[in-house]
């Protein structure tokens, strides 16, 4: 694939991760692709030759795999357990929300058995992974105890997302940030007196 190839197919991509993150998987349809692309509806199947199933899949799979590569690089630039902690908060705030909600009870059961079990696959290896590693790595430095590495990571995941989808006329970025550390601090500290 030559650069001009390479450049079209990332705006494919964009444009339709863009539909799928705001819409979801089922209301969009390649037509809306196409039109928003300013290109006929055919021609995206040149990039994903199966449909709009195998768009989908492969929007997921980049969206995936960046955010493996953004959170491992927050872990990496962090520090100590608890700075690193935060510098994922951060990073995660910093990306477009991820619905999970919606992904997990609406997306995933539109798609073949398949692709949604793939797809499971891939977010658990690129979101879950990382940050179990990370609440791993605290336990072993004594920092924490936690029931569930797992449980953490959701929860991180869950609580970081819900700032995301706060309005934004509601709130500042600064403020977003702000939240985030306090979220955290609830996390490690609790909230008893």
């Amino acid at each position: 694939m030559n650069d001009h190839e390479s450049d079209a197919r990332e705006r494919v991509l964009d444009v339709a991760e863009k539909l799928f993150v705001e819409k979801g998987y089922a209301p969009v349809k390649l037509k809306h692709i196409a039109d928003t692309l300013q290109m006929k509806q055919s021609s995206l199947y040149y990039y994903a030759p199966k449909g709009k199933e195998e768009l989908f899949v492969l929007v997921m799979e980049r969206s995936f795999t960046r955010h493996q590569a953004g959170i491992e690089a927050a872990i990496r630039s962090g520090g100590t357990w608890e700075q690193s902690l935060r510098q994922v908060g951060y990073w995660l705030l910093s990306q477009p929300p991820m619905n999970f909600g919606r992904m997990f009870t609406s997306d995933m059961p539109a798609l073949s058995e398949a692709s949604a079990t793939h797809l499971m696959e891939v977010s658990s290896r690129a979101l879950f992974t990382p940050l179990e590693g990370l609440f791993e790595r605290g336990v072993a430095e004594g920092e924490i105890q936690v029931p569930s590495t797992e449980l953490m990571a959701g929860l991180l995941l869950a609580m970081v997302g819900s700032i995301q989808s706060s309005l934004d006329e509601w709130f500042t970025q600064t403020t977003r940030l702000k939240m985030v550390d306090d979220m955290i601090d609830v996390m490690l500290h609790g909230i008893k007196r």
